[in-house]
């Protein structure tokens, strides 16, 4: 009679199993259109119960449910901005709601909200590595704040062009630059390279071009120009003042450079960026470096028509902004999230990662976001594109990876299963009520 007790223990663990199996299909199904749901899987083992030596030994099964989690999901275009899905088995850094516990999302759906966080529908903010932060481990609440509407002071001026041998002495080749200062108001500075006459030359050591401010607005009161190396180094005056309408050769170049013919760049001694402090009209003052590391000389003009710049062009690059208004936000193509301003300009802000560990399939899963446990091991955080991570595609959700037609399939068999059981249970009962009626 034990030994039908112990059988009759057995058919309800199975089907209590078989109710499990049911449950979590039914979950399953429920998820079917669910972006970026990972399919739940029922995993069953054996327990058996009794000394290996006995040939009654009683039996019994457990049902686990577990995570299919790094099977891949169909990826599609939705064309939003804020859809995020990763080709691959990494997750989208998150806060979930408003807890400092990291977890790992699949389902990047993300807008701005009042507070200029990026959360997706559930409450989850987005992490990412701030543009300029240092440290690889970094990851901060991706903030967007649409009240900033203040400009940057330039602060570096990169020079870009090919000098020719063949320019004739007195011939200056300038550009335009527009330069910020620390309110955002902007002025327009002109710089010009100069080709020395051989007199000029001599006198200045050999060198053979001039950098000179050929214009400057009305808005700058004066520029000093500040170099790093004892004046006589550039045969120029480190104290010259510009004022705006000055001829070109009133106050003397800012740098004096000599070209080297074996490496088409001006000669290394005078490669060091040069710091030109400017004073503006509402006594701000702005601190500029001047760069000419790009500055060629007699290069290839086949390789720079190639790379896009004509020969002898002079392009100014500076690294300030006016103000602007906050007009909306992006996500680029490589993961970097921007704030768009009424001035036409674009912010780079953050640069999306991704996180992963050692066994997805073992974290712990709550409201669609994914912890890592001690099974699962810790997160860490990875270029998209690097360690297996896959890469974050944008405008774009991930389908869920429920397949209806398995899981209907599991069902007849879980239907099935669970009919034998019970069919046990009530047999077991009848052959108990024979052995009381004896």
């Amino acid at each position: 009679m034990g030994s039908l007790f112990g059988t009759l223990r057995t058919s309800v663990e199975g089907a209590h199993a078989q109710e499990r199996s049911m449950t979590r299909i039914s979950n399953n199904v429920s998820n079917v259109t669910t972006d970026g749901y990972k399919t739940h899987r029922t995993d069953f083992s054996s327990m058996v119960k009794g000394g290996p030596r006995r040939s009654d030994t009683q039996g019994g099964v457990s049902a686990k449910i577990a995570m299919d989690v790094e099977r891949q999901g169909l990826l599609h275009r939705t064309e939003q901005i804020g859809d995020l899905a990763i080709d691959g088995r990494g997750f989208l850094p998150v806060y979930s709601g408003f807890s400092d516990v990291l977890g790992g999302s699949r389902a990047g759906t993300f807008q701005l909200d009042p507070a200029g966080y990026l959360v997706d529908d559930a409450g989850n903010r987005l992490l990412a590595q701030r543009i300029g932060s240092k440290g690889k481990t970094n990851l901060e609440l991706v903030r967007i704040d649409a009240r900033d509407v203040s400009g940057t002071p330039t602060s570096k001026l990169t020079l870009e062009t090919n000098l020719s041998s063949l320019t004739a002495a007195g011939a200056v080749r300038s550009a335009v630059v527009p330069v910020y200062d620390k309110d955002g108001g902007c002025a327009n500075l002109e710089l010009g390279f100069k080709r020395l006459s051989p007199a000029e030359t001599r006198a200045c050591g050999g060198q053979e071009w001039g950098l000179f401010i050929v214009g400057a607005p009305d808005s700058v009161r004066g520029m000093t120009l500040s170099c790093d190396r004892k004046a006589s180094t550039y045969c120029v005056d480190s104290k010259k003042h510009v004022q705006s309408g000055d001829p070109i050769d009133k106050k003397g170049p800012i740098a004096l450079l000599k070209m080297d013919d074996s490496t088409h760049r001006v000669a290394g001694v005078n490669t060091e960026a040069r710091t030109l402090t400017i004073t503006w009209e509402n006594g701000a003052t702005s601190e500029i470096a001047l760069d000419l590391k790009a500055v060629e000389y007699d290069a290839d003009i086949a390789r720079r028509n190639s790379e896009g710049q004509a020969a002898g062009k002079l392009t100014v690059k500076q690294d300030g902004r006016a103000e602007g208004q906050f007009t909306g936000w992006d996500i680029t193509g490589s993961g970097v999230v921007e704030a768009l301003r009424s001035n036409g300009d674009v912010l780079p802000l953050y640069k999306l990662e991704l996180i992963d560990c050692a066994s997805p399939n073992r974290m712990m899963e709550r409201n669609g976001v994914y912890y890592a446990t001690q099974d699962s091991g810790e997160f860490r955080n990875y270029a998209p594109g690097t360690h297996g991570a896959g890469e974050i595609e944008v405008q774009t959700r991930e389908h869920s990876t429920v397949s209806v037609a398995q899981e209907l399939s599991d069902a007849v068999v879980t239907q099935h299963a669970y009919a034998a059981n019970a069919k046990t249970i009530t047999t077991i009962d009848e052959m108990l009520k024979t052995l009381a009626e004896l």
